[in-house]
């Protein structure tokens, strides 16, 4: 669904400084990269989506497209919304939680 008028896909890639030629698909490497330029912004607020935080520990399974939070253009009960695949104690407790705090504090958004 994605149209690479004015090659967008290939300056995002070069932005992301990912190495090798584009991929399609998004994976854990990709996301990390995306998250990275956005906490190491100057802005004063960073906000990503949960569901790129949660790929990184490849929480989500199959097509990405179908965790949308929103579909632009279109009126469905699933728009802004999103069903978490496990609950905020097991994220708590879960791996990603650690890495999500590492990436901020690395990119200094935040001091431990």
């Amino acid at each position: 669904m994605y149209e690479n008028s004015y090659q967008e896909k290939e300056k995002l890639w070069k932005h992301l400084k990912m190495p090798g030629p584009m991929r399609e698909d998004a994976d854990s490497d990709i996301i990390r990269a995306a998250l990275q330029i956005t906490l190491k912004s100057q802005a004063i607020f960073s906000i990503e989506l949960i569901v790129d935080w949660l790929y990184l520990a490849d929480i989500f399974k199959g097509d990405p497209y179908q965790y949308r939070v929103n579909t632009p253009g279109t009126i469905s009960e699933k728009n802004w919304s999103l069903v978490m695949p496990l609950s905020l104690e097991e994220l708590l407790r879960h791996k990603v939680t650690a890495e999500i705090a590492n990436l901020i504090v690395a990119c200094s958004r935040s001091k431990r």
